[in-house]
């Protein structure tokens, strides 16, 4: 989360890490000793549960969304699902229309071995989420229920959700 970006300093500002609870899933099994070293991947394979998780995350309450940073991403990558505010691209998904396969799709797309940032927001309403991302109005995207990191070399997350 050291990228400077409308969502990663969104959540350094609002998230305390020092509370709440962590998941995490090893992709290699690495033993215990190892599995907090999160910065190497061991060419073992990836995390294929991340779209179910966080399809289980979106759709487990109405009315959240999910954001996703997407650091490499340029106009020409540009989809109906993605917005560019101050020339860095984004992404948001509704949980009530999120499937499986979209959420793999744009997670290995937007991830890299370095970052991905991805972080499901619990409001009132989830309609005009990129308007008013552009009009600077973020208290109205309501609570961030969770944050998902990058981990092992792009290889798994770490899961964060509050108390």
């Amino acid at each position: 989360m050291a990228y400077e970006s409308f969502l990663c300093d969104y959540v350094r500002a609002r998230v305390d890490f020092h509370s709440g609870n962590f998941l995490t899933i090893d992709p290699a099994n690495r033993h215990f000793d190892q599995i907090e070293d999160f910065a190497w991947g061991s060419g073992a394979g990836h995390d294929n549960g991340i779209a179910k998780r966080l399809l289980n995350s979106l759709t487990s309450t109405p009315n959240r969304f999910m954001l996703i940073d997407d650091v490499m991403g340029d106009i020409s990558s540009a989809d109906s699902s993605s917005f560019i505010d101050d020339g860095q691209i984004f992404h948001w998904i509704n949980g009530a229309n999120a499937t499986d396969d979209e959420l793999n799709n744009l997670v290995w797309a937007t991830g890299v071995s370095w970052h991905f940032l991805g972080v499901v927001f619990s409001g009132k309403t989830i309609t005009d989420v990129p308007q008013r991302i552009l009009e600077r109005k973020y208290v109205e995207l309501g609570e961030i229920v969770e944050v998902i990191v990058g981990a092992y070399d792009g290889e798994g997350f770490i899961h964060w959700r509050p108390d």
